[in-house]
């Protein structure tokens, strides 16, 4: 499969020398198509299908944030890469608002860059490999990944990480296919686990609060009681009287 991807940038020379390296150091085929404005991209994504957008940030004109403003509410699941020459606050509050829209700094190395790029295209290519049947099979391999893993103090973050996803873009396309936060999911396998390990003799409550990687044993205790109705100390004394 071929990738399209739109570079937006208002230095040709920038563009020119970004083409090169990605199709050079991209392990994905690629297509790529270039335009010096946000304007002028806005009108190429209006007549073409694209599977990522990289654009830089500090341009004339349409800046690169209200470009990304407005691809995000026209093609809300296309996927975009900002490029900043220096720490932009703003760039960054943009990224976390936003699932499909990742951010780094010009100054990272290449490799750093075609890495996020990767890193996207693979995310596309995994939903895409067979329609529903793949991001299901996806789910599933993300359900069995965090059962086997849950003592290792998982999170969303560290999950989406793991399996090259915006965090935010993972938690939407689990609740849409699951119809419950992923979040919720670590929960339960977190409770279960919890249950397994208070079940057995001289388990100490501190003790398994720290294997499951809550942040404190109160925290636990409460998360532990809103679940299952008791108290684990209550639990303990059903499972060993």
């Amino acid at each position: 499969m071929r990738y399209k991807i739109l570079l937006v940038d208002d230095e040709p020379n920038v563009l020119l020398g970004m083409s090169i390296y990605i199709r050079k150091n991209c392990k994905f085929q690629t297509e790529i198509d270039t335009a010096g404005s946000g304007e002028e991209a806005f009108a190429l994504l209006s007549g073409a299908s694209y599977h990522l957008v990289i654009s830089d940030v500090k341009m004339p004109g349409m800046g690169g944030i209200e470009f990304m403003k407005r691809v995000s509410a026209r093609f809300p699941d296309l996927l975009m890469i900002l490029l900043t020459g220096h720490e932009s606050f703003d760039a960054l509050y943009t990224a976390i608002r936003y699932p499909n829209v990742k951010y780094i700094l010009k100054i990272e190395d290449g490799e750093k860059i075609i890495a996020m790029i990767d890193e996207s295209l693979e995310s596309i290519r995994l939903l895409t490999a067979s329609g529903d049947a793949g991001v299901l099979s996806l789910l599933g391999g993300i359900e069995q990944y965090v059962s086997d893993h849950i003592l290792e103090g998982l999170s969303v973050n560290v999950i989406a990480d793991k399996f090259h996803f915006n965090p935010s873009y993972l938690s939407r396309l689990y609740k849409n296919h699951r119809g419950d936060q992923l979040s919720n999911f670590i929960k339960r396998v977190q409770i279960q686990r919890a249950k397994e390990l208070l079940d057995k003799p001289g388990s100490k409550i501190n003790e398994v609060s720290d294997i499951l990687g809550f942040s404190s044993p109160s925290y636990f205790i409460s998360t532990f009681k809103k679940s299952v109705g008791i108290t684990p100390k209550q639990y303990k004394r059903t499972a060993n009287p």
